[in-house]
């Protein structure tokens, strides 16, 4: 004999007489407002639901239908206002990512750091305006992109991918075989003098060369140089002075660039 199929019971708007609601989880299942307990659908009748409130709940017995309507409002309120501050996290988690990625962009063209505040935000403003007809202050105030940031941000992302190609090299094949010849790391050869430009200075290009030994003379972008050749060749000031070099190391130094992930400003 075919065993018959269990009924669900539907909830009806008069169970909320009795406190409860349908749950958030399951439409199917019963809620109380005044302990937040989940009932089986079982419990979906109002013998069952009047007892609950009886056992648990003597002091609220004799509340009319309206004292259950303010608390049913409440609890809905509730609801939306955690989910707008879930929204508003996942904003704030874009725009720091779009933060870390604009400064990536602003570190590759070389153009100075005060470009983010100056040219792109004001952009990103006009296109909201503009094209999207939405207002802007909230999208731009959680893109931070001061001059302090973007260059916080390239020094983080720096010190990541050092730290990465380091961790890198102990299962990969790091070998240097002398001062003019290539230093191999993950089957990408890189010239020496973008290891080291205060040490390496042969290329073979005669401008390029102008330009290494130029550099090798400047003492300030020394000093920067002892954070890594990774962070070295961000600095802004070295697309301007030193062009050529610039360009081909870009297609050396940019398979390592990687974006992290972080919760903090």
């Amino acid at each position: 004999m075919a065993t018959a199929k269990k009924k669900c019971r539907q909830y009806s708007v008069d169970y909320l007489k009795y406190g409860f609601v349908p749950s958030e989880a399951d439409k199917q299942l019963p809620m109380c407002l005044l302990c937040n307990k989940v009932l089986s659908n079982d419990s979906m009748k109002p013998s069952k639901l009047e007892d609950h409130l009886k056992r648990c709940h003597i002091d609220k017995i004799d509340k009319d239908l309206k004292y259950f309507q303010t608390l049913k409002e409440k609890y809905e309120k509730r609801l939306t206002m955690h989910s707008m501050f879930a929204s508003t996290s996942q904003s704030n988690d874009d725009g720091l990512q779009a933060s870390y990625n604009i400064s990536l962009l602003i570190a590759k063209s070389g153009k100075p750091h005060t470009i983010g505040e100056q040219l792109i935000l004001p952009a990103v403003e006009e296109v909201l305006k503009t094209v999207l007809h939405k207002s802007p202050f909230d999208v731009l105030k959680r893109i931070p992109l001061s001059n302090n940031t973007v260059q916080r941000r390239i020094d983080e992302m720096s010190s990541d991918i050092e730290s990465f190609m380091q961790s890198s090299a102990k299962n990969s094949f790091f070998y240097t075989t002398g001062r003019v010849n290539v230093t191999r790391y993950s089957d990408v050869d890189i010239p020496p003098w973008i290891i080291n430009p205060f040490d390496e200075t042969e290329v073979a290009n005669v401008v390029l060369q102008e330009e290494l030994l130029e550099l090798s003379t400047n003492e300030e972008l020394k000093v920067k140089f002892r954070k890594g050749y990774q962070t070295f060749w961000l600095q802004a000031e070295i697309p301007e002075k030193y062009p050529g070099l610039w360009k081909l190391q870009g297609n050396f130094n940019s398979f390592s660039l990687v974006i992290p992930c972080r919760k903090e400003f």
